[in-house]
């Protein structure tokens, strides 16, 4: 499944993303082991985006565009990585700190990673679309976080965006319901401290950064709901 090479590949990058090297040289090794293990990908034309890979840094909240930018120690570093493997799209994403990263960036992507596994829990058959977004709030606030609200998850298959658009903010017993079947991604973009999110356009006219400058991470997953269970397709095996 394309889902499942993709955590291989976000899972493999790791080593490799140190001080020193560019956000271009970082796209080209995902790509490399991308087609390594059969799966293509595929941003590169999507709504005009120009490169293969997303990578985002620090204040970046999403859709960053790689080039020749070194990182430091203590940067944050999201990799989000779309591939078609036989007319099945996969999507993913997964923060890195830099070398030697202070408290703050550590709580960043504590709080990141919780959030998206509270919406990831919360998202049963049966229950509503608000409560993914009410689980996704409360778990960032535990670490002083906020979530970026004008940033969604969304449905997946044969297009890369289908419907559920999933809010990763909200309140309990609200939205849609989830029913067995559906195929979604969960993946809130966190930012450090509590303090207002706005996010405005970066110079290329691509990404959204953080308008305060405050780092951002992001733990995207796809999930498949069942009747009786929620299966996470993109956890590392």
């Amino acid at each position: 499944m394309p889902a499942q090479r993709i955590a291989e590949v976000l899972q493999g990058i790791e080593p490799a993303v140190v001080a020193g090297i560019t956000t271009a040289e970082l796209e080209l090794l995902c790509v490399k082991q991308l087609r390594t293990l059969g799966i293509h990908p595929i941003l590169r034309g999507y709504r005009g985006f120009p490169a293969d890979v997303s990578i985002s840094v620090n204040e970046v909240a999403a859709h960053g565009v790689p080039n020749g930018r070194r990182l430091n120690d203590g940067d944050v570093v999201t990799i989000d990585l779309a591939v078609d493997h036989g007319g099945w799209k996969a999507d993913a994403a997964r923060s890195f700190a830099v070398g030697e990263a202070n408290a703050a960036v550590h709580r960043l992507l504590q709080a990141a990673q919780a959030a998206t596994y509270a919406g990831i829990h919360a998202a049963r058959a049966g229950a509503r679309f608000g409560d993914i977004g009410a689980a996704v709030e409360w778990a960032a606030a535990q670490h002083g976080c906020r979530v970026a609200n004008t940033l969604c998850g969304h449905g997946i298959g044969r297009e890369l965006h289908e419907p559920p658009v999933v809010h990763h903010t909200g309140a309990t017993n609200t939205g849609g319901t989830i029913v067995a079947g559906l195929v979604f991604s969960i993946e809130p973009v966190v930012v450090l401290d509590t303090g207002e999110v706005t996010l405005v356009a970066t110079n290329d006219g691509h990404g959204l950064r953080t308008l305060d400058l405050r780092p951002c991470a992001q733990f995207e997953q796809l999930v498949a709901v069942f009747a009786d269970h929620t299966e996470v397709l993109t956890a590392r095996r």
